[in-house]
């Protein structure tokens, strides 16, 4: 058919981190899987494609399980330590409340390109920003509790071992604060 990939995977495990890549072969095949659907006289399928507002959702969860996958690919490999794991995971959750301020506004354009490029000419429903903001809300707020604020002390330490020579001695924890000269 002309199509940048040439077959649409179906594999019946699919790790969750590879589902943000197949969501996106298969939101780039949309027209294909639509005339093959149609072909194989599938009508049930190609309705259910072509309500409206699917479209505008599969390309909101490419985004999303982009962007996801994107932070857990950081979280893996060598070199990978506390302090590296949990800026990750402190920048993700101040994205994703940085995203809800965007959908505040309606701007898709930078948070979630995929859904841009798809919605670029026209305005999303109201009804999918709605849906869109209210679980990114849920999100983050999951993320909240999987991953909460550290203990002011236990921040401090890992803000004192980034860059022990940029801190106020007073900032330190007052046993360590004389080894500092020595």
């Amino acid at each position: 058919m002309g199509a940048v990939h040439s077959s649409l995977l179906f594999p019946t495990e699919v790790r969750w981190i590879s589902k943000g890549s197949k969501l996106l072969r298969f939101f780039n095949l949309r027209a294909e899987v639509n005339k093959f659907l149609k072909a194989r006289n599938k009508p049930k399928l190609l309705a259910s494609m072509q309500v409206e507002g699917f479209h505008q959702c599969l390309a909101y969860l490419v985004d999303i399980f982009g962007s996801i996958n994107e932070v857990n690919t950081k979280m893996q490999g060598r070199d990978r330590n506390v302090l590296n794991i949990t800026d990750n995971i402190n920048a993700f959750k101040d994205k994703l409340k940085l995203w809800v301020e965007r959908l505040a506004t309606g701007n898709v354009r930078v948070s979630l390109p995929v859904l841009h490029s798809l919605v670029d000419k026209k305005a999303l429903s109201a009804s999918l920003l709605t849906d869109i903001k209210h679980y990114l809300n849920s999100l983050l707020a999951d993320f909240e509790r999987y991953f909460p604020k550290l203990h002011p002390r236990t921040e401090q330490l890992m803000s004192l071992t980034r860059d022990p020579f940029r801190r106020n001695v007073h900032e330190i924890p007052e046993q360590l604060q004389e080894n500092f000269w020595s």
